[in-house]
Formats: structure tokens, sequence, C-alpha cells
């Protein structure tokens, strides 16, 4: 069976956070330990990403929002998830930047480009939002 992860950014101390996700008074929360105060698993719901499960070559789980790069050339790709697909996906940055009605040039994630060991993480929307304007991390 696969687990179904997601991460997100504590309010208190803006570091990410793994585990199970839920919203409960209109906050989200991410936890591991359901028993634990919930202020201290608050998260910014606009940083919750699920795993998308797949990992980069380096081993490192991908997830909604990151940026991945290919190991032989300066493409880069944000990792996103496609309601009407059904699928996780992976525009390319320009494409992503340049389109206000949504995303155009996607690639399923599952397809063989993404899930061999050819891409690495470069970085997030959130942390490194420098690579959405083709700026390196």
């Amino acid at each position: 069976m696969r687990g179904i992860k997601f991460r997100g950014k504590r309010l208190t101390d803006c570091k990410w956070i793994y585990g199970d996700f839920f919203r409960y008074r209109r906050k989200s929360f991410i936890t591991t330990n359901p028993l634990a105060s919930p202020s201290d698993y608050e998260v910014n719901p606009d940083t919750v990403g699920q795993f998308t499960g797949l990992c980069d070559c380096n081993g490192r789980e991908i997830y909604e929002g990151d940026v991945i790069k290919s190991m032989y050339n300066d493409i880069y790709h944000v990792i996103g998830y496609n309601e009407s697909r059904g699928a996780f996906t992976a525009t390319l940055i320009n494409e992503y930047m340049n389109n206000t009605d949504g995303l155009k040039t996607e690639c399923n994630a599952e397809q063989k480009w993404l899930a061999d060991c050819k891409k690495i993480i470069a970085g997030n929307m959130f942390d490194t939002p420098s690579l959405l304007k083709g700026g390196k991390p």
C-alpha cells in the first residue's frame, strides 16, 4: 500500500514538517502525532504539498511545489497536481510563470523521463522563489 504524506511550513518557526494533513476550523495542520498540541503543527496552507511517490536521483522525495532540474541541462520544471487529469505534473518554469489561464505544457509525473535518475530537486517555490523567475538556487 502506498503511503500518502504531506509537508508544510510550520507557522511558529517556518520549518518544514512532514506527516498527515488535516484541516480544523479553517486552519491547516500536519502531524505525525495526533496526540500532540495542534499549535505545534499548524502550517501555512499555501505551502502544503503532497508527496508524489517519486524520488530524485539523490533519493530525496519529490513533493508538490518542488522545482526539479535535469542533470544534463538547465531545464527546470515545477511539480504540481492537475485535478482534471488526476495526476501529478511537471510544468516548464517559463510556461508556469507566463500562463495566466492555467498550466498548458504539462508532463505526467509518472512518465519515464521524470521517474528515471536524471532529475534533481533544485529547490521549491517557497524557499527558492528565484527559480520561478529563471534564476539559480
